[in-house]
């Protein structure tokens, strides 16, 4: 069981608000840079365009997160649970839960669109499929691929379920603890289609967390579901959604 986390309420709301800031800063850029850069109406440089925001949104995060850390006197190992000694264990969590995730988060996908076209509601795919499925370029794709399956699941798996979750659950509001950041993680892909699964997901990674003690497994089940997703979308095979 993942145990109560004795941090600082004015050092967790001053990350989370440091946090939140970094993210709409990171996006505006973003958009600026798309909107500068597709004037042809080409999306090929997108790929580098999503790496290099996510790097620098995480690479932000690490920095603040480790001043935190620093303020409650703590490390990284004892705050996420990740001194625990890594074994096959963990990879078999992770494993396990995402062939139980893929097909119902697929399921889910597949019932959204049906009930957006019933509802005369366009569903567009996500700009990050969008703009993979632009990519030609094998150096773009390794790029675009190691910030979906190795950074972003990282960077968002320590601020939702590392941090935002124990801080909830610590100051009572448990229930939200579970919904809230699992609802603001699937709004923050901004895609009506995959919202359901991403909560689903989202939920499935706090519980994992919540069950395991340990960041690493719900790391490596993000890690996992993106990364089939990213391969079966080179080879346009399923809606996939890198999360």
């Amino acid at each position: 069981m993942l145990s109560d986390k004795n941090w600082r309420t004015e050092s967790a709301m001053l990350l989370m608000l440091t946090i939140m800031t970094n993210y709409l800063f990171v996006m505006l850029v973003a958009s600026l840079i798309f909107k500068f850069s597709h004037a042809d109406g080409s999306i090929k440089p997108g790929a580098l365009i999503f790496s290099a925001t996510t790097l620098a949104f995480h690479c932000a995060n690490l920095f603040f997160v480790a001043a935190f850390l620093r303020i409650n006197r703590t490390n990284w190992s004892e705050a996420f649970g990740i001194s625990q000694s890594p074994g096959w264990h963990v990879l078999g969590f992770a494993a396990l839960a995402t062939a139980v995730v893929l097909p119902l988060a697929w399921l889910l996908g597949e019932a959204s669109a049906q009930i957006l076209s019933w509802l005369n509601v366009a569903a567009a795919e996500q700009l990050p499929v969008q703009t993979l499925r632009a990519t030609v370029s094998i150096p773009q794709k390794i790029i675009f691929g190691s910030a979906a399956i190795v950074v972003a699941p990282v960077g968002e798996e320590l601020l939702f379920r590392g941090l935002a979750y124990p801080m909830l659950k610590q100051w009572g509001f448990r229930r939200f603890a579970w919904w809230g950041p699992s609802i603001f993680f699937a709004t923050m892909h901004q895609n009506l289609q995959v919202f359901a699964s991403l909560v689903m997901l989202a939920l499935l990674l706090t519980w994992l967390y919540e069950k395991t003690g340990t960041l690493l497994v719900p790391i490596l089940t993000h890690s996992l579901f993106n990364a089939v997703n990213f391969f079966w979308l080179l080879h346009e095979r399923a809606p996939a959604f890198p999360s």
